[in-house]
Parts: C-alpha cells; structure tokens; sequence
C-alpha cells in the first residue's frame, strides 16, 4: 500500500516531462520523459545510425527498467541489430541510465543522459 502512495504521490508532484540528452559512439540521443502517461520521446541521430530515427517507448514501474519500443522505432533499431534492454531514472543524481545492445563485437553499453541544459518543465505530449 505504501509504495501505491508513494508512486500516486509522485505522479501528482513530478514535473509534466523531463528532457535529457547524451550520446555514445557518434549517436546523440534526446529523450523526453513523460512520468504521468510513462511514456518516453525518443529522438537518435549520428552516422552510425543512417541519419536520425525518432519514436516513442512505453516504460513500466515509475522510474524503472522495463521498456517497450514502439513501431516504428523498434524496427528501424532491429535493421541496425541495436535493442533498447532497459533504462533506469536516477533522481538523486539526475541521469537516466540506458542499456543498449548493439552489433557484433560491441555488445551490450550503457548510456548515460544527463539532463538537458534549460530543461523547462512541459505539458506531456508526443511529438515526432
């Protein structure tokens, strides 16, 4: 009962969305955190990838780890050989924690977004 609270709660005072940016081996990534719905927009550009692929996910357990990739993302990532394994909020040290799996001798990495400089707290909506 109590984690209900705590999680209800925290739906009520967190911020609409959350913008945080960071990169690895020649892709950017920008994504928009939206707590209230649990949804992400995800936007990835870099050589690496062709150009830019945009999207959304759907992540479960407030600030935790399990995420879905929605279509069409989840195929242009699965042409690339790329998967998003899980992503975790860290609030106390405002970064989100994002492993991937990439092609062959890379493996699995993890990225860490830090939040976006003059991040202004918006109403949650998804763009593309």
């Amino acid at each position: 009962m109590g984690t209900f609270l705590f999680v209800a709660a925290f739906a009520l005072f967190a911020p609409a969305s959350e913008r945080f940016v960071g990169g690895l081996m020649g892709v950017r990534a920008d994504v928009t955190l939206c707590m209230a719905t649990q949804h992400a927009t995800i936007s990835l550009q870099g050589l690496p990838l062709g150009g830019r692929l945009q999207g959304t996910a759907r992540f479960s357990g407030g600030e935790g780890s399990r995420v879905v990739v929605d279509e069409p993302l989840k195929s242009q990532l699965s042409r690339r050989f790329v998967s998003i394994a899980s992503a975790e909020l860290d609030r106390v040290n405002d970064r989100v924690y994002v492993v991937v799996r990439l092609p062959f001798l890379i493996g699995t990495q993890r990225i860490v977004l830090g939040r976006a400089e003059g991040d202004i707290d918006s109403p949650c909506e998804l763009r593309l």
